[in-house]
């Protein structure tokens, strides 16, 4: 409740080694092997079903609650979405906002100090809804926080908390009890939103480069989305593209604040390498090494999901990181507990962008270990 899980499981982790019983059916994991053995199709090419400790599993579900047939039926309709070519179509569109941000920093930074991370979450949140939804969110023009930000980050504190009732049977019961009247009525307004914003985005003729283009050409095919999963869909792109980007770029901004000699190596790349803003664009940004190894860092230091995403283990058990589990068992790799692991990393709590440019002295990290698009065919669709 105090949304410290995963700094417990972290202290598990620590006392009793790579491998935790956490509740009575539910293992933990820090060993890198066990990425491949959870997350990645076994030699019978079917994958471990996503655990319901979260989420149960419905043909609705969107691309990401749902079964492993309906999962890969939805991700090709999107897929197209997040080509090269797709991003260089949507790279104006974003540019536009992401100019409109700099722009609003200006203004407000000539009158004091900013609260940075409330500018991030202004500019992921309007580029995520121009991209899903065929309009921004507005809170860039009108520095305000739209309500269904609010909603949308007030998501995993009430995930987690019913996954920690769902871990201990037959306290899963209490559920439907405990959620107050209000909150059932927030999620009725979110689902309703997500539905009028659908439907207007599909009302809208003119041509225009999103995440949406693709999958609403493939809504009248065999295999293509439903309304609803179009629906379900959208919602989860916006929240998996703006919160967790907007939590990984406040987290990088604190640890290079915090590391003034890193901020002072990256400054330097960057304003050597640009002679104007207009030379910065999605291909050139893939030339700055120290950059790219910051963002490997802030991924590690201060993962966006820093929990855990459970399977659980088939009807005759599974080999996990070289040990038989049995069957039905929740099982996964904690994010947070994994990359601040001294077993994987030296000096873990330290931001250390060096670590993946070749530095000796990090010779020994287990890179292996740093998965925060996960693995497998359920991998971030947007990891590019």
């Amino acid at each position: 409740m105090t949304g410290a899980f995963y700094l417990e499981i972290d202290r598990l982790h620590r006392k009793y080694g790579p491998v935790v019983r956490i509740a009575p059916n539910s293992l933990s994991y820090t060993n890198s092997d066990a990425w491949n053995d959870i997350y990645n199709l076994g030699v019978d090419k079917q994958e471990l079903s996503k655990s319901r400790i979260f989420l149960g599993e419905t043909k609705d579900a969107g691309i990401i609650g749902s079964t492993w047939h309906n999962h890969q039926r939805i991700r090709g309709s999107f897929k197209n979405a997040f080509s090269t070519q797709a991003m260089k179509e949507q790279e104006p569109r974003i540019l536009s906002l992401v100019n409109l941000y700099i722009q609003r920093l200006h203004e407000h930074a000539m009158q004091g100090p900013v609260d940075i991370q409330a500018f991030y979450i202004y500019a992921t949140f309007d580029i995520m809804g121009d991209l899903a939804f065929g309009e921004s969110f507005g809170c860039l023009e009108g520095m305000i926080y739209h309500r269904w930000i609010k909603v949308i980050n007030d998501m995993p504190q009430a995930l987690t908390a019913i996954s920690m009732l769902n871990l201990f049977p037959p306290l899963n019961k209490l559920v439907s009890y405990l959620v107050p009247k209000s909150a059932r009525e927030t999620q009725r307004w979110h689902k309703e939103y997500a539905v009028d914003k659908i439907q207007r985005r599909i009302a809208q003729k003119e041509a225009r480069p999103d995440f949406m283009t693709y999958a609403i050409a493939n809504r009248d095919t065999p295999k293509g989305p439903t309304m609803k999963e179009l629906e379900v869909t959208a919602g989860t792109l916006v929240l998996a593209g703006s919160e967790t980007s907007a939590s990984l770029l406040g987290g990088i901004t604190f640890h290079l604040l915090k590391n003034p000699d890193k901020l002072a190596k990256l400054t330097a790349e960057i304003r050597s390498s640009f002679a104007s803003e207009s030379d910065i664009n999605m291909t050139s940004v893939n030339s700055l090494k120290y950059a790219l190894a910051v963002v490997d860092e802030g991924m590690r230091i201060f993962p966006p999901v820093p929990g855990t995403l459970y399977r659980t283990t088939k009807a005759g058990g599974n080999m996990i990181a070289g040990r038989y589990v049995p069957p039905n068992i929740n099982v996964g790799v904690a994010h947070w507990a994994t990359y601040h692991s001294p077993d994987n990393f030296k000096d873990p709590h330290r931001f250390v962008p060096e670590r993946w440019l070749g530095d000796p002295a990090y010779a020994n990290d287990n890179r292996l270990a740093l998965q925060p698009f996960q693995v497998g065919p359920r991998n971030c669709i947007g990891r590019k």
